[in-house]
């Protein structure tokens, strides 16, 4: 059996997918090393990082780390107790996590919707949001996000009294 010879569609898929890979892993490390600059209080850092993943994410047509580099604009302003532009920032997470098919993307953004909403006190719509973070959480079977966002319930239905 032959060698497919170069440029051929199934090298060129199996290229792409290690292109695609390396762009996650540096995605990744982009999101650790934002996480510990606004640890550090760096918060103009973590924006300029934040900006630059997203604009490479968008480039290579990549939803997933479209969602990943929003959601960390999104936790820029959470933390900064900006809740509006927050929410607006975990909606837009989750609306590319959902394009990219990717649900513990979207069940984690939609976790954050719901705490962005509860925060500015819309009960109704942190019920919603921490609902189908549950729901999409227990049809993956992560334990871990479920339990967040059961959390996120408990804390809800415990502020309404």
């Amino acid at each position: 059996m032959q060698c497919p010879p170069h440029g051929t569609p199934r090298r060129d898929r199996r290229r792409q997918a290690q292109r695609g890979r390396r762009r996650h892993r540096l995605t990744e490390l982009r999101h650790r090393l934002s996480a510990l600059r606004l640890r550090r209080g760096e918060s103009e850092s973590v924006q300029a990082l934040s900006e630059e993943a997203l604009a490479e994410a968008r480039r290579a047509g990549d939803r997933a780390s479209e969602s990943d580099a929003i959601f960390n604009q999104g936790s820029l302003q959470y933390s900064s107790g900006r809740m509006r532009d927050a929410l607006r920032l975990f909606e837009s997470s989750s609306e590319a996590a959902t394009a990219a098919g990717d649900d513990k993307l979207r069940a984690r953004a939609e976790l954050y919707v719901g705490n962005a909403v509860m925060t500015l006190g819309e009960r109704k719509g942190a019920e919603e949001a921490f609902s189908r973070a549950k729901e999409l959480a227990n049809r993956m079977g992560d334990a871990k996000l479920e339990a967040e966002a059961t959390r996120g319930l408990g804390q809800l239905y415990s502020f309404a009294g």
